[in-house]
């Protein structure tokens, strides 16, 4: 089996997933005229992510001839990837044992980076004030604040699919919804809901139960993830992003 090294851009900012959506559906349809079958056509969005890959490869690889780079020369398969990223052949020189161990790390790795989403979707948090609902009363007759979960669409922040749909799909395939395709949908809410309770202990609470959708909150609650949310975002290499709600009493927090 033969490993390359290769390099892939990361369109995970709102900008950037924005963009990369406008420019799909602008796509021509002589760009995907090449299948004699039409039901076998290659979606556009699959045709640019793969000329974006090509092209930022390339990029890199062509930039690298112009450097003088000061790279690893140890065996490990570590090393021989890195070489390989920066070099006119992208096959990675080592053995397949060691590859196949490689590349189980590097998945795991890669895995991670879409932890809470990937670059169509993420998972997001919706708080509710007590204004916004229906009456709901929390024992003493404190106001109760909701904290919704959803899956939010990249490249149109008001795309929003409830918790409750998600928990709809059959086994881990992908759910449709608002003309989007949403690849492994439980399993990446379920992870990013667990990334978001170690910012905010609550959900861990939430997460006992089996098909989570929200989670009620007292106004102290409520507070604190307000806060919580705030110092989440206003981290630089923080991937979550704060925006007022639909009021000036909402707040939606969103992961991945």
């Amino acid at each position: 089996m033969r490993y390359e090294a290769r390099w892939q851009p990361l369109l995970d900012g709102d900008t950037e997933a924005r963009r990369a959506a406008q420019l799909a559906a602008a796509m021509p349809a002589i760009c995907r005229a090449e299948a004699a079958n039409p039901n076998e056509t290659i979606p556009p969005r699959a045709i640019l992510d793969s000329f974006l890959n090509h092209l930022a490869d390339a990029a890199m690889r062509d930039w690298a001839t112009k450097q003088e780079l000061f790279l690893p020369t140890a065996a490990d398969p570590e090393a021989a990837w890195l070489r390989a990223l920066f070099a006119v052949d992208p096959a990675i020189q080592a053995s397949a044992g060691q590859m196949q161990h490689f590349a189980s790390s590097f998945h795991a790795w890669e895995r991670a980076l879409t932890i809470a989403g990937d670059k169509h979707y993420r998972v997001a948090l919706r708080l509710e004030a007590p204004a916004q609902q229906e009456t709901t009363r929390r024992k003493k007759g404190e106001d109760a604040w909701q904290l919704h979960y959803l899956l939010q669409a990249r490249d149109d922040a008001s795309l929003l699919v409830p918790a409750a749909e998600v928990w709809k799909t059959k086994g881990s395939g992908v759910l449709q919804a608002l003309d989007r395709h949403f690849d492994r949908p439980q399993e990446r809410l379920l992870t990013g809901l667990g990334y978001a309770a170690r910012f905010f202990k609550p959900i861990q609470h939430s997460l006992q139960q089996r098909n989570p959708s929200e989670m009620t909150l007292t106004g102290d609650e409520a507070y604190v993830f307000c806060v919580n949310a705030r110092r989440s975002c206003s981290a630089p290499d923080s991937a979550c992003l704060c925006r007022p709600g639909g009021t000036n009493r909402a707040r939606d927090w969103a992961c991945g």
